[in-house]
């Protein structure tokens, strides 16, 4: 028999197979390729692991080399020099080719089989598609590197946190927000550093965050500095998991917003005083916001309108502060919305009186005599953001 017929397949000598009751039990196989070859490569049996994989039937394989499957710029020569050296086995991740034309990560896994008298057999022949799970990892990695990038680079707090509330993973802006460094906030949690009276709200929602009740949350809280001071944040928070929908940590974003809320805090302050100066005048004010709805009454405007403060906020000042011509009864044009459309000091150099007292309206028209009675307000960069009447 010639080299050429003992290439061809089908035309092996019974040594040059594997046992057939060999081969039936490893085509029950077929989640992982496996295979035997002889001492030069050549496939002696290709179960239907194999088949799957690679989509070679078994009949084109046997005889071939194995070598066949690899991509023409492969060195497969390498491995199999190695399986048969002294280590007797090799293992590598190389793309083989499909029948197809395909191509298909796999790991493999080359063994060098003996028999009882230490004579050489052939390769026991194991492969693996990684191609998907490679990918996955790939993706993961350029994920994370991503991740790595901008909370490296982000101006806004970013921190990835324990389940227990351990400080994983913290940028360089949390860093800077609580006075911290890196190491030291990593041996912390962040309810050692949560104002005690903002604490339960978040715990609250970190439980209904686990429980899969919510998505994410956001709240405002105040936490405790390095230095024992206090400082604002808008927390956003959101839960990773795992591909089995299993929590592996929070991911956290806290925003300083310390100014704001000292700010506002000044804001309330000064409006209060403000709200107490006008109640003690002794005549009748009311604000609106620029559109002309009623943000404020004094006592005294509460007692000539017939409107209590609560009643009137919100609704257009022409409700609150109805005035008409009191010889025609004729509606007149309101001061606030002359003042807020020519944005000037407007002066109503007539009398008038008010058609409709309150909200139930049954008291009679009452004289009101308006002076220098609206102007414009205005925010320091002069924005107009409402309107101020002032009336006896």
């Amino acid at each position: 028999m010639t080299a050429a017929d003992q290439a061809r397949p089908g035309r092996y000598p019974s040594q040059g197979r594997a046992p057939a009751a060999l081969t039936q039990l490893l085509d029950v196989v077929q989640d992982e390729g496996i295979a035997l070859l002889d001492p030069q490569g050549r496939v002696l049996s290709w179960n239907a692991g194999a088949v799957l994989l690679l989509g070679w039937p078994a009949e084109e394989m046997l005889g071939r080399p194995f070598a066949a499957c690899f991509p023409p710029e492969a060195a497969p020569e390498r491995l199999l020099r190695q399986a048969l050296g002294e280590a007797g086995q090799a293992r590598g991740e190389f793309w083989l080719r499909r029948r197809d034309g395909a191509t298909r990560l796999c790991a493999i896994g080359l063994s060098l089989l003996r028999d009882a008298e230490g004579s050489v057999l052939g390769l026991g022949l194991t492969l693996r598609d990684v191609t998907a799970s490679r990918a996955r990892e790939a993706a993961l990695r350029q994920s994370e590197a991503q991740l790595a990038s901008i909370m490296r680079h982000s101006t806004v707090g970013m921190a990835l946190v324990g389940l227990d509330g351990a400080w994983l993973e913290v940028n360089r802006a949390v860093c800077d927000l609580l006075g911290y460094t890196r190491e030291e906030l990593t041996g912390l949690t962040f309810q050692s550093l949560t104002h005690g009276e903002d604490l339960d709200a978040d715990l609250t929602q970190v439980e209904a965050l686990l429980a899969g009740r919510i998505d994410s949350y956001r709240m405002e809280k105040r936490y405790r500095r390095r230095d024992g001071t206090l400082v604002w944040g808008m927390l956003s928070v959101a839960l990773a998991r795992d591909a089995a929908g299993k929590p592996q940590h929070f991911i956290s974003q806290i925003q300083d917003i310390d100014r704001l809320k000292r700010a506002e805090a000044a804001l309330h302050e000064e409006r209060d005083r403000l709200q107490v100066t006008l109640g003690s005048i002794g005549d009748g004010v009311i604000t609106t916001d620029a559109q002309g709805f009623v943000t404020f009454l004094n006592p005294v405007a509460e007692a000539m309108t017939g409107w209590r403060l609560d009643q009137a906020l919100g609704r257009p000042i022409e409700t609150v502060f109805d005035i008409v011509d009191p010889q025609t009864a004729l509606p007149l044009d309101n001061p606030v919305r002359q003042a807020l459309a020519e944005q000037r000091v407007f002066h109503l150099q007539q009398q008038a009186m008010l058609g409709q007292l309150g909200e139930a309206r049954d008291e009679p028209p009452r004289r009101v005599d308006i002076q220098d009675s609206a102007a414009p307000i205005r925010d320091k960069a002069g924005a107009v953001i409402g309107a101020v009447l002032v009336f006896q």
